[in-house]
């Protein structure tokens, strides 16, 4: 996997989302609570850091990469937004 790749780079915030998301102490509010948003995105950026060490990357995932998925939170918007695209296109 090219870590540089920016598929590579949305599947990181993806998996940082979703390990974050189960390490929070309310995984229902995770991303929805305005208040939290800071603290869950240092969560995700130790998620971040995490997968990348183990795939051997010496570059830090960009942070707009996570404040993309904390932005819709659990909505699903991305997932919808690449089917209705695609369909388009």
């Amino acid at each position: 996997m090219d870590p540089s790749s920016s598929c590579s780079r949305w599947l990181i915030a993806i998996k940082a989302f979703e390990k974050a998301a189960l390490k929070s102490a309310d995984p229902s509010k995770f991303s929805d609570d305005e208040s939290q948003l800071e603290a869950d995105l240092t969560l995700m950026k130790q998620e971040a850091k995490a997968i990348t060490d183990v795939i051997g990357c010496e570059s830090e995932l960009d942070e707009r990469y996570l404040k993309e998925m904390l932005r819709y939170g659990r909505s699903k918007l991305h997932c919808v937004s690449s089917m209705l695209g695609g369909i388009a296109s």
